[in-house]
């Protein structure tokens, strides 16, 4: 209940907002940013933020969620409007099949000059009960211009069959198997096998949690086209 009413004070007081990770190309250039959500609250003059996994879950319980979306929705592409580089934003498989949220989605495509700067990420880890409906989803926001991303591909639902569906503008390798890269052998294999089979599709590799010089260098050596972790800076608040 406790963290329900922070949610609702949250949506009220605009303090649910995107914080912003970036994501660099192999010359290690800004290229893009991931939009994270995050809760701000202050409790006795000192700053407080929530990260999803204090709210999100509630938030999906409370029916608070799709508020939530699309604050995030119209925070990170108002400010990415007339910007250069691309935004990427987390969907939820069920986003798609949401008027709500899918309203809010396309009248802000409709505004960007540009709607290949607007990636959306396709995020879970349990399964998609109706893929046949999420692809065609897909493929309408792929003919209006908008770029799809597979978060935490190697594990979850997002299998080889699934990609050769949709396939999506990049695969996001799943960030275990770039945090354990450099001591265990299954997963310097794994990763390799990944991006061999996304350049013959020609799709673009992003790999998270890269957080050492020791891991990029490997992982340019693999053949990885873009970069994402601590090394090259964590979620800041750009809009404040």
């Amino acid at each position: 209940m406790k963290v329900k009413r922070s949610i609702k004070y949250a949506l009220e007081h605009k303090n649910v907002i995107p914080f912003f990770q970036p994501i660099t190309n192999r010359d290690k250039e800004i290229i893009k940013y991931e939009a994270l959500v995050r809760i701000v609250e202050f409790e006795g003059g000192a700053k407080k933020i929530l990260f999803p996994s204090d709210f999100l879950a509630i938030s999906m319980n409370s029916g608070l969620y799709i508020k939530i979306a699309k604050e995030m929705l119209e925070q990170s592409l108002s400010f990415f409007l007339d910007r250069d580089e691309k935004v990427s934003i987390n969907f939820l498989p069920n986003d798609f099949f949401n008027s709500s949220i899918m309203d809010a989605l396309m009248e802000h495509i409709q505004k960007f000059d540009s709607p290949q700067r607007i990636v959306i990420e396709i995020t879970e880890n349990e399964g998609v009960e109706n893929f046949q409906r999420l692809a065609k989803v897909v493929k309408k926001l792929k003919s209006m211009g908008v770029l799809i991303a597979i978060d935490d591909f190697g594990s979850g639902y997002a299998n080889y069959a699934h990609i050769m569906e949709i396939k999506p503008d990049y695969i996001k390798i799943d960030g275990s198997l770039i945090q354990n890269i450099l001591t265990d052998n299954d997963s310097k294999i794994l990763v390799q096998s990944i991006v061999r089979f996304a350049k013959d599709l020609n799709i673009t590799t992003v790999a998270e949690f890269v957080e050492s010089e020791e891991i990029f260098e490997l992982l340019k050596e693999y053949g990885v086209d873009e970069f994402q972790g601590y090394y090259f800076g964590r979620p800041t608040d750009l809009i404040s």
